[in-house]
């Protein structure tokens, strides 16, 4: 599947970026919700930057993930603007700079977008393999709906789970939304 995503373009990844978004907009979990958690996408990832530029826009408070290396977690941060300097965190994401940072607890989240690697249709995800979504996943209120953001090519019939995997509640591909 990563090969796949890798041989996408640019061009190909900003459109079908810009459908998922047209897509996740109107969901009733995504319009109700105030805190919204975001991830900071990667080249060949959903593009999340514009959807965190509209989120705020829309006047909701906007979270991204950065990665504590030491304790193998998830801390959020706020993000209060998309004009604050970025650094290349762990594994290549980007993070807000240090001065920027603003570490809130997961408490305060009522909407997550979910990135993965595969999906299926019953909200299984395979990440990037470190667990680091999964745990975060635990640590949000079980009221927060998980909703993953998707290229069409990344939905498969089934992918393997472990008892430690968390599921998501919707996948929103450009193509349509899949309730799981």
């Amino acid at each position: 599947m990563a090969k796949i995503r890798s041989a996408c373009d640019a061009e190909t990844i900003k459109l079908q970026s810009a459908g998922i978004a047209e897509r996740l907009y109107p969901l009733p979990e995504f319009v109700e919700s105030h805190n919204v958690l975001f991830y900071m996408a990667m080249d060949k990832e959903v593009q999340t930057r514009e959807m965190i530029r509209r989120a705020l826009d829309m006047g909701k408070r906007v979270y991204v993930p950065v990665v504590d290396t030491k304790n193998r977690d998830l801390k959020i941060a706020r993000l209060d603007d998309l004009n604050v300097e970025f650094v290349k965190g762990p594994y290549g994401v980007s993070e807000p700079a240090e001065r920027f940072m603003n570490i809130v607890p997961p408490a305060v989240v009522d909407f997550i977008a979910v990135p993965g690697v595969a999906f299926d249709f019953k909200g299984g995800r395979i990440g990037h393999g470190g667990g680091y979504y999964d745990r975060l996943l635990k640590s949000v209120p079980e009221s927060a709906p998980k909703v993953a953001l998707a290229f069409e090519f990344q939905m498969l019939e089934f992918v393997p789970q472990e008892g430690f995997d968390i599921r998501v509640r919707k996948i929103v591909t450009e193509e349509r939304t899949i309730c799981c």
